[in-house]
């Protein structure tokens, strides 16, 4: 090949390298473009983002404030504790102890063993200025630590202070006393009445009551709230919370039940003569089984003044035979107010029923829960004019 040819060949290899870094340079300027827009997109999310957790902090900030710190109930309980036990004292307290040991053979059982010092199935523990006695089971020697581990509910009595202040509260699924007996001793309530199905609990809960002075205050019932007179089965629970009714001779979990009585919110209220308009409030907590003490309380529901509060969880709705939506049906029939108490929420506290599904959609998977507060306005429902 001749040297002109060869230059030629060359010149032609150097323009396609050329016209190939040119199209390679203006595709990388390209890339370059979109990344920057990328980038300007993200830095823009970014912001975005950061606002939204800054309003999201301020208005936790300013819920914080709102809402009392359980610190600060936990500061007066020394006191009034002396206070309680000095209204325990007086005349028309002691007359309801002694009505209820009348009434009550199990109460009576229960304040006869105390009083002869045959607690021997139990452990007392102090939690802050209270003292509480828990079941003892030998299988189970974590149940106690977990008692002593779960203190007292105090981050939801400040959250309901706004509609639980009155003379008398109704306790369904009393437990061991952990709400009965600070509400009382903090004030919220003078008279607070507490049914406990299990008969371990029971013993425990009347036992707490003894040990804290608060006899004729706080007076418990051995029987589990439902909706019929009869029985029920109890389904024991490892811990002491966690006892859970099930219909008569149902045992899905193939576990050993208890056969316990039971009766309806409304009867229970007329056996132990309580005077409704003294009720400002009743806090339910039974393991799922909720609808059915909601559908054994038809005249108490009938009582507009009355505020009620919830533990709702799917899971155990679900195990108890009933479900979610269930339970919302009754809660949108008879209630036309709402505050969810889940401390992660930011909303505005107060909202009108039609928003209760909603704001429980964050329940829907059945492995979470929380407390909410419902309440009747005595007017024209919301959503309507």
């Amino acid at each position: 090949m001749s040297s002109l040819a060869k230059r030629r060949k060359g010149d032609v290899t150097v323009r396609d390298e050329t016209k190939r870094l040119k199209s390679e340079i203006k595709r990388l300027k390209g890339e370059i473009r979109k990344g920057r827009a990328q980038l300007a997109e993200f830095r823009r999310t970014a912001a975005d983002w950061k606002a939204r957790f800054r309003e999201k902090h301020r208005l936790l900030r300013q819920a914080r404030h709102l809402v009392p710190s359980p610190a600060v109930l936990e500061t007066l309980l020394p006191t009034r504790l002396a206070a309680a036990q000095e209204r325990a004292r007086r005349p028309d307290a002691v007359a309801r102890h002694r009505e209820l040991l009348r009434i009550g053979k199990r109460y009576a059982q229960a304040v006869e063993a105390y009083e002869a010092g045959h607690m021997s199935n139990a452990q007392s523990i102090c939690v802050g200025a209270l003292k509480f006695w828990v079941p003892l089971e030998a299988r189970l020697p974590e149940r106690v630590a977990r008692a002593q581990k779960q203190g007292l509910p105090l981050r939801v009595i400040s959250n309901t202070r706004e509609v639980a202040s009155g003379r008398v509260m109704l306790d369904v699924g009393g437990n061991l006393g952990r709400t009965a007996i600070p509400r009382v001793v903090l004030g919220d309530v003078e008279i607070a009445y507490a049914a406990e199905p299990h008969p371990e609990n029971y013993d425990c809960l009347v036992w707490s009551v003894l040990e804290n002075g608060l006899a004729g205050l706080v007076l418990p019932d051995q029987v589990a709230i439902s909706s019929r007179d009869g029985t029920a089965t109890l389904l024991p629970s490892r811990f002491a919370g966690g006892h859970a009714l099930r219909e008569p001779g149902a045992s899905p979990e193939n576990k050993l039940t208890l056969e316990v009585p039971c009766c309806q919110l409304d009867t229970w209220t007329e056996h132990l003569k309580v005077n409704l308009e003294d009720v400002n409030f009743i806090k339910v907590d039974v393991q799922g089984w909720e609808p059915k003490v909601l559908r054994g309380a038809s005249r108490i529901l009938s009582r507009q003044h009355i505020a009620w509060q919830f533990e709702i969880s799917p899971g155990r709705l679900k195990r108890a035979g009933s479900c979610l939506e269930e339970l919302l049906d009754l809660m949108d029939l008879h209630f036309d107010w709402f505050v969810d108490l889940d401390k992660t929420r930011i909303e505005s506290r107060l909202a009108p029923i039609d928003q209760l599904r909603s704001r429980l959609s964050h329940l829907e998977s059945g492995r979470l829960e929380t407390d909410i507060v419902l309440w009747q306005s005595g007017g024209l429902r919301s959503g309507q004019s």
